[in-house]
């Protein structure tokens, strides 16, 4: 139980440590995790609001020049490469946002902006919304 979520990726294991993730989040960091869909769907189970990204080339082809143009993988490797992806494909809606990577300090910008944006959704302010309420039941309406 030490690994929030493992998975093996093209004949390869992967695995992230649950206890570093639980640390950063009680310091109150934001955690980005770079995983596949075995290792998110995982994840999500385990901490339901973690937020869950998409991060997509913008068309099969460029995936393709992408992983040619590494020039670390064999042709064998890239074609199970592509076949993930193309399973991974069919679940794009079971996660909370889909960025395209057609240009990488655009889709980096979007990321920022969309876990900022996360943080001022009102479910995850169920403190300060109490705190404010109680404050109203408090007031006499009657001295303002």
């Amino acid at each position: 139980d030490a690994l929030l979520e493992y998975a093996e990726y093209s004949n390869n294991y992967y695995g992230t440590p649950r206890s570093y993730v639980e640390q950063h989040l009680r310091e109150g960091k934001d955690v980005v995790l770079e995983i596949e869909m075995q290792g998110a769907m995982k994840v999500k189970k385990k901490i339901p609001e973690a937020l869950m990204i998409f991060i997509t080339p913008p068309s099969v082809e460029e995936l393709i020049r992408r992983l040619q143009n590494r020039g670390t993988e064999t042709k064998e490797q890239i074609v199970d490469r592509m076949m993930t992806a193309r399973n991974e494909s069919c679940h794009v809606q079971e996660y909370d946002y889909l960025l395209v990577n057609d240009n990488l300090e655009e889709c980096v910008d979007s990321l920022h902006r969309v876990i900022q944006s996360e943080h001022f959704r009102s479910e995850r302010e169920t403190d300060f919304i109490r705190q404010i309420q109680k404050e109203f039941e408090t007031v006499n309406f009657e001295n303002i």
